[in-house]
């Protein structure tokens, strides 16, 4: 009985080396968890179906970190492999091994697109043509190149490095080769899907039904129920109304406002400005669902916590005018300039086009307004740059007024306070920054207004829009998703009890 089945203990050694040498990841834990599995129902002589085996090589991996699922590579690698037992099993015997890859591949690519679409926006028309050259090639040649290169090298046998040079060769034939399909504009489609949960139901349910057996009936009306998915609702604002998106990137600002057929950015969050920035993955996806066109881009001033994601606004939207107080980064706002979109009104109230680069207090101060509202966005200005305005003759009356500096106790003055009187305020800060912001004397100040503040430490995202009565409708990500660990006002922050 041992020899019997010595090939069985070898290959499951075999498995868990390659599992250590991966670093575990998740797609071989899964692997080596069903196969040992597997490999204790032949040794017991019990028949375990394979639907069993899944569950509980998914029970074990939870077991070791349950943290994995705030992974893709989790959903992604069982719910592959999940849809391919479902979808194939019975269909794969016989017929030439190139068809059955094709096969595997086509069911691959539609019965994983609700959660490709779901994690990256993306949907890829050449993962087909790259599956069929890296699969084989990495499976047969590249993979037991390098594991025999590391077993000569273990036993300080000779080749080692040879084995290594070819596999380095054959690797850069597949990166060539990738990147060749790469560079075509249908390699990586941008597509947002659509918000409601009954579309990825629908689309679900679509690729079951595509690819059941053949008895059953207009399978291929099962493609259609994937359309809601692909076709994202937008409901803009109307003329005469603007929204504002304050996106959640910790400690820093980012926003964008939008009127019925205009776009506008205004700063960028942090990041390094090189590429390394939270904008891809919440800005983008978001403007992408409006219709993906930016018309402006504005960043306040040159600081990384407001001009740190900028580079990848300026690749994405190569089109857009680019202004700021920072002369390097666009051409130069200043108090003369304003536009009006769709019966909204911008302005520029600050800095004056004299006045040289100061950091903090060059922020561009931008006013919207239309006739359902007004917005008074003051970047990270100090209360000696809220005195200058209010000292002047501009109206700064506002209902809705984006917090300086994050709420800074250099900022939002009783005086300035006093002359925008908003309705509501929005302040852009990290949880548990390190510079406590919102300050909590500030926070007294807004309480002492009865000004109703929100903040994204607590709220997520937040995005405020005018309504044809005049007033504001403000929605939160956090309320849009509640938790049962949250309480029911977790979201609006009361600034009397903040300390």
């Amino acid at each position: 009985p041992v020899l019997y089945h010595m090939p069985l203990c070898i290959c499951l050694l075999s498995a868990a080396g390659y599992a250590v040498l991966s670093g575990f990841a998740v797609s071989s834990a899964r692997a080596l968890a069903m196969l040992l599995i597997g490999g204790l129902a032949i040794v017991g002589r019990r028949r375990f179906p394979a639907s069993r085996i899944m569950l509980t090589a998914l029970s074990g991996v939870l077991l070791l970190n349950p943290l994995i699922v705030l992974g893709a590579g989790f959903w992604l690698s069982f719910t592959a492999v999940f849809w391919l037992w479902w979808c194939l099993q019975g269909r794969l015997s016989g017929g030439v091994w190139l068809r059955q890859l094709i096969r595997i591949q086509v069911v691959l690519m539609l019965g994983m697109l609700p959660l490709q679409l779901g994690w990256f926006q993306q949907l890829s028309l050449v993962s087909l043509p790259a599956n069929l050259i890296a699969i084989p090639l990495v499976s047969l040649l590249i993979l037991p190149v390098l594991l025999f290169s590391v077993l000569l090298h273990l036993v300080y046998l000779p080749g080692g490095d040879s084995m290594l040079q070819l596999a380095g060769v054959l690797v850069q034939y597949l990166l060539h080769a990738l990147h060749w399909l790469s560079k075509h504009s249908f390699s990586a489609i941008e597509l947002t899907p659509n918000e409601y949960w009954w579309s990825y139901l629908m689309a679900v349910f679509g690729c079951l039904w595509f690819f059941a057996p053949r008895g059953v009936p207009y399978r291929v009306a099962g493609l259609l129920l994937i359309l809601p998915l692909l076709f994202p609702a937008d409901n803009p604002p109307g003329n005469d109304h603007w929204a504002v998106y304050l996106f959640d990137v910790g400690q820093g600002q980012a926003m964008a406002v939008r009127t019925a057929g205009h776009v506008l950015v205004y700063d960028t969050g942090p990041g390094d400005g090189a590429g390394r920035d939270r904008i891809r993955s919440s800005m983008l996806p978001i403007i992408r669902h409006w219709g993906g066109k930016v018309d402006k881009v504005l960043i306040s001033h040159g600081d990384l916590d407001h001009a740190g994601g900028f580079q990848t606004v300026k690749n994405e939207w190569r089109d857009a005018q680019v202004i700021s107080s920072k002369h390097s980064l666009g051409t130069g706002c200043h108090d003369q300039q304003s536009w009006q979109w769709d019966g909204v009104k911008f302005q520029i109230l600050h800095p004056s086009a004299f006045l040289p680069y100061l950091g903090n207090d060059s922020s561009c101060v931008l006013l919207v307004e239309s006739r359902h509202g007004s917005m008074l966005i003051p970047g990270d200005i100090s209360t000696s740059v809220e005195r200058r305005l209010v000292n002047s003759d501009q109206n700064l009356r506002a209902d809705l007024l984006i917090a300086a500096h994050h709420g800074s106790k250099s900022s939002s003055s009783d005086q300035w306070l006093r002359a925008v009187a908003p309705r509501m305020a929005l302040v852009s800060a990290g949880r548990w920054n390190r510079f406590d912001m919102p300050h909590a004397e500030v926070l007294q100040r807004y309480s002492q207004y009865e000004i109703d503040l929100y903040n994204t430490a607590d709220c997520g995202a937040l995005s405020v829009s005018t309504t044809e009565s005049g007033g504001l409708k403000i929605t939160a990500a956090r309320l849009s998703e509640t938790h049962w660990w949250l309480d029911k006002d977790y979201c609006r922050v009361q600034p009397a009890v903040m300390k």
